[in-house]
């Protein structure tokens, strides 16, 4: 092993799970023999601890575990490198957090979380003052001035005390939380800057932490706080949950497996059939059966704000096997039932084999989003509508294929009913010629982020209840 870099094996994962494992990105206990300085991340990527002085592990003042990382203000500084893109954010949510403990404050500019050392611009920034308090330096997305500094209020580090800090991004605005409170304070951005700058912890371009961290995790693809939260009492899971169970069920809102006409999420809704639609045997992604919608005929199930999706993200995804295009607006998801009011809110494929998910008279920001590529003929294929704040993607089969705004939210219920297969506004041309299987809605969660290998199994929902506490 390279002296100053930390294995990458993973330590023995504990009993409790992170229902976002997959996304993060670094994860330090900073546990190990007093006076090391080798720093294993579970996550099993590689840090260089700069010897100036470096970073060592000492039992004065963990904040769970053993031992907790003792900076020197002079210069000790833990880099990663971004060969992987893992720290280029753009508009993605995240999390960054970690326990500090300070002796005393009067430290000018203590860099905790940062792409750059020295006087240049880079995506973010953020330190702590001599006062204690959170300051934030953002670049613009092109990386060549500063976008914003600014302080953020009303929270602040107490010095000679556990303090748990989280930056998280929204994909839209920052947000700062010192012991579990948040600041007032957000700072809008539109995309952070994508560089080939390293990633640094307790450096920052006009100065170095001094005292001890504990517990640094790096989660992207998440914000996982929005609101004031109890700080965490135990070391962050070394895990994800166990294989097959999805960690998102909670938040699943519909999820038709297409066995039967039931809903497997926790409302239990029934599938009503109209026409000749039923759950066939003659195609079918996974299981025996799969949603038959052979034109002029859908199923409805009933439904209200559960299946408005406004919240600042959201998935929708299912596998389709299209038989033909010959209707210009085929939903394969939309609100209401045989009539859509003024207009509808709708996932639907056009007669140019283009998947679209639209928002128009119940939206205040109406809006279509419109796939590049078409939807092959008699074959299955994997489609994730993913929303993150006002951005919607869709990708086929893992791969993406548009990206576009407009819709601020979805609304999928109309007086009481959704409907899937049908768009009653259009009338014929609204009615889909395809088998459905694996319709899963997940209010609250953007499951897929970047390119992504789609499901390999059904998306059967657990046997055993999840647990109700975290770790």
């Amino acid at each position: 092993m390279i002296p100053g870099i930390t294995a990458s094996r993973r330590r023995l994962m504990s009993a409790a799970f992170d229902p976002y494992w997959d996304k993060v990105v670094a994860l330090l206990h900073l546990d190990g023999p007093v006076g090391n300085t080798t720093v294993v991340d579970e996550t099993g990527r590689d840090w260089i601890n700069n010897a100036y002085p470096n970073v060592t592990l000492q039992n004065a003042h963990p904040a769970f575990g053993p031992t907790s990382g003792l900076w020197d203000k002079n210069g000790s500084t833990l880099r990663a490198e971004n060969t992987d893109g893992a720290f280029d954010f753009g508009n993605q949510p995240f999390t960054m957090e970690a326990v500090v403990y300070m002796p005393t404050l009067g430290i000018p500019n203590a860099g905790l979380f940062s792409r750059r050392i020295g006087a240049v611009y880079s995506p973010f920034e953020f330190r702590i003052t001599s006062a204690g308090n959170i300051e934030a330096l953002i670049s613009d997305p092109t990386n060549s001035t500063w976008h914003a500094i600014a302080t953020f209020a009303d929270v602040a580090v107490i010095p000679g005390q556990q303090n748990h800090i989280a930056v998280v991004g929204t994909g839209s605005a920052f947000q700062v939380y010192v012991r579990g409170i948040k600041s007032p304070t957000t700072i809008a951005y539109t995309s952070l800057a994508s560089t080939a700058a390293p990633f640094y912890i307790g450096r920052g371009g006009d100065g170095g932490y001094g005292g001890y961290i504990d517990e640094v995790r790096i989660t992207k693809g998440v914000a996982r706080y929005a609101a004031n939260f109890v700080p965490p009492t135990s070391q962050f899971p070394n895990q994800g949950p166990p294989a097959g169970v999805d960690p998102y069920f909670s938040n699943v809102v519909l999820l038709l497996r297409g066995e039967d006409l039931s809903d497997s999420s926790s409302y239990a809704r029934t599938l009503t059939p109209y026409g000749s639609a039923e759950a066939s045997p003659e195609q079918y992604k996974y299981g025996s059966k799969s949603l038959k919608i052979p034109g002029a005929s859908q199923f409805t199930i009933p439904s209200g704000s559960e299946l408005v999706l406004n919240d600042p993200e959201c998935t929708i995804e299912f596998f389709i096997y299209l038989l033909s295009t010959s209707a210009k607006y085929a939903a394969v998801i939309a609100s209401g039932r045989n009539s859509n009011g003024p207009g509808a809110d709708l996932i639907y494929v056009g007669n140019d084999r283009r998947l679209v998910v639209g928002g128009w008279s119940f939206n205040t920001g109406g809006g279509s989003t419109t796939s590049v590529d078409q939807l092959p003929l008699n074959q299955w294929v994997h489609c994730a509508i993913v929303k993150v704040t006002t951005t919607w993607r869709i990708y086929f089969d893992g791969l993406l294929t548009a990206v576009g705004g407009g819709t601020t939210n979805l609304v999928l219920s109309y007086d009481g009913f959704t409907s899937i297969g049908r768009n009653a506004w259009d009338g014929a041309d609204g009615y889909l010629n395809a088998y459905i299987d694996e319709l899963r809605i997940t209010k609250g969660v953007a499951r897929y982020t970047e390119a992504f290998i789609p499901p390999t199994i059904s998306f059967t929902p657990p046997t055993t209840p999840f647990p109700t506490t975290g770790p």
